[in-house]
């Protein structure tokens, strides 16, 4: 946990499957619950919900177009080769690795705003392990625009 410039940030990671945990779904729905006070004693909530989130499904919100801007025309597919493998659909916020260590990206891009004013936003992305469920992670950033403790559970 840290505090720079107005801005509470906690960061964390946290394996999908660990024994007496609930899991953590990379493709489904994931109940989680968020919490913050009003300083940084802790105390009663200042303001706390509960939110769903399945990190196959939900991406990044598109850049609104500026009103006067012109539409770009969509690009023309290319003709797939007959020797060429269908590329799989993009997921930005889930990340398979082939080595056996498990790191969180340098940026995480799945942002999913849990409140407005103050504004508490959520950073996400999934690490998937190759060799097994139980070492894949959660790699998550919570950024409170203000100085108070900020809890986040599964």
């Amino acid at each position: 946990v840290t505090y720079e410039d107005g801005v509470t940030v906690v960061e964390f990671t946290k394996l999908l499957k660990e024994e007496g945990e609930h899991e953590i779904l990379a493709d489904g729905d994931n109940t989680f619950l968020w919490a913050v006070g009003s300083s940084n004693a802790v105390g009663y909530h200042a303001a706390r919900a509960q939110f769903t989130l399945d990190f196959k499904t939900t991406a990044p919100a598109p850049t609104p177009p500026t009103p006067d801007a012109p539409i770009p025309a969509a690009p023309t597919p290319a003709a797939p080769t007959p020797d060429a493998p269908t590329p799989a659909a993009p997921t930005p916020d889930i990340a398979t690795t082939d080595g056996a260590d498990l790191n969180c990206p340098s940026e995480l891009t799945q942002l999913t705003t849990l409140n407005e004013d103050p504004a508490l936003n959520l950073y996400t992305a999934v690490v998937l392990s190759p060799t097994s469920d139980s070492e894949s992670i959660l790699c998550a950033r919570l950024e409170y625009d203000s100085e108070a403790w900020v809890g986040f559970g599964i």
